[in-house]
């Protein structure tokens, strides 16, 4: 599943749907030049992890008050990956998809 939320209630719903399955949270901002380069390598692990996990996309503009409370209103793009009904949890930032590759394929063994 791949889902952009609008809002915090929408975030939270696509969070409690299915909770066994594990968690892709990516926070963009159109105006981010990190975020425009990062999104064909993102739009790739979609393809490669849509079967083992929900992808959500939020923009830290429509969710600036969660943005500034996870505190990554400058560190963009920021995933987040959670599994076990969040009792598990990796944190990403910046451009690097050499990093963020090895990230998932850590993640998701």
């Amino acid at each position: 599943m791949k889902v952009t939320c609008h809002n915090r209630r929408e975030l939270i719903r696509c969070l409690r749907q299915n909770p066994t399955q594990p968690k892709v949270i990516v926070f963009t901002a159109t105006w981010s030049t990190p975020c425009r380069i990062m999104e064909p390598f993102l739009d790739n692990l979609y393809r490669r992890y849509q079967n083992v996990a929900d992808f959500l996309y939020a923009d830290v503009d429509e969710l600036e008050s969660l943005a500034r409370q996870l505190e990554i209103t400058d560190q963009l793009p920021t995933v987040i990956l959670l599994k076990n009904g969040g009792d598990e949890e990796e944190w990403f930032s910046g451009a690097d998809n050499e990093e963020l590759q090895r990230l998932f394929q850590g993640f998701f063994r």
